[in-house]
């Protein structure tokens, strides 16, 4: 469990514990629309794959991608208040991260001088991609709870369930390189390789997760107001890649990974009950 869901778990204690005796009776169906702000659970990404590469010349290409920066996005979500403060809602949330990704390449040699077999490295080049974005979409089922509180001005609302999640993440599938060649006997041998173009492509997965949460509301009139939470999802999902990697583990090569969905979100927007 990470800090963030152990804080806003004690954070829903906290504000059940406190809640007063007595009950009051809520405006049972609500609507909100949400600006957000998240930080994506998704650690630094490390890849190693071999894309194609001219007759004679093996490539290895290695993709870094930095822990993914703050997301900007927005969610709706609605429920219904059932019996005593319980009720049941959903959200929608899509969140976008714009990130960098390091690249660097090492070029083989597969037919060595004076007739050897290779492979030979030859030829390294580094790079830096940017303007590449991931979008997360989660579906967050939520069962409710809407705390007692003697101003029907205020709402505080805690809640949880599952989340459905959709992940679309760009990453290198393949690239282009200029070769530089120096004589060396009666052969040649490859001396350079500058990147020249790269092409990407996203990777994507879906899977299923948790997600847990609290939400403040000050109403100004009986149906209209404003109001922010807090919230957190995760989920572990496997991805299919556009390039063949290789697994640390068991060196096999695979199309497979598995991402880190979900967030930690700080959320404020517009409170509808009716």
């Amino acid at each position: 469990m990470t800090k963030y869901s152990t804080a806003i778990i004690c954070f829903l204690i906290a504000l059940i514990s406190a809640g007063p005796t007595y009950a009051q009776q809520p405006d049972r169906a609500w609507v909100e629309v949400n600006y957000v702000s998240a930080h994506p659970n998704q650690d630094e990404q490390f890849y190693s794959s071999s894309p194609e590469a001219p007759a004679g010349l093996g490539t290895i290409l290695v993709q870094d991608l930095p822990e993914m920066p703050w997301a900007n996005g927005f969610d709706v979500a609605g429920g219904y208040t059932l019996w005593a403060g319980l009720g049941v809602g959903v959200r929608w949330l899509r969140t976008r991260s714009d990130y960098t990704i390091d690249v660097h390449t090492a070029v083989l040699q597969l037919d060595g001088p004076f007739g050897l077999d290779g492979p030979f490295p030859t030829g390294s080049d580094n790079d830096e991609i940017g303007d590449l974005r991931r979008t997360d979409t989660a579906v967050d089922v939520l069962a409710t709870y809407t705390l007692p509180l003697p101003s029907r001005a205020v709402t505080v609302r805690v809640f949880g369930g599952p989340t459905y999640f959709s992940v679309e993440q760009a990453m290198v599938q393949t690239f282009e390189f200029a070769p530089t060649y120096e004589p060396l006997g009666p052969s040649e041998i490859l001396r350079s390789a500058d990147i020249t173009s790269i092409h990407t492509e996203d990777a994507e997965g879906s899977g299923w997760g948790y997600n847990v949460g609290a939400d403040v509301a000050y109403f100004f009139s009986r149906h209209i107001g404003v109001g922010g939470g807090v919230r957190y999802n995760h989920g572990t999902i496997s991805a299919t890649l556009p390039v063949q990697i290789r697994d640390r583990q068991t060196s096999t090569l695979t199309n497979e990974a598995d991402l880190e969905a979900g967030h930690f979100a700080l959320a404020v927007g517009a409170r509808l009950r009716f």
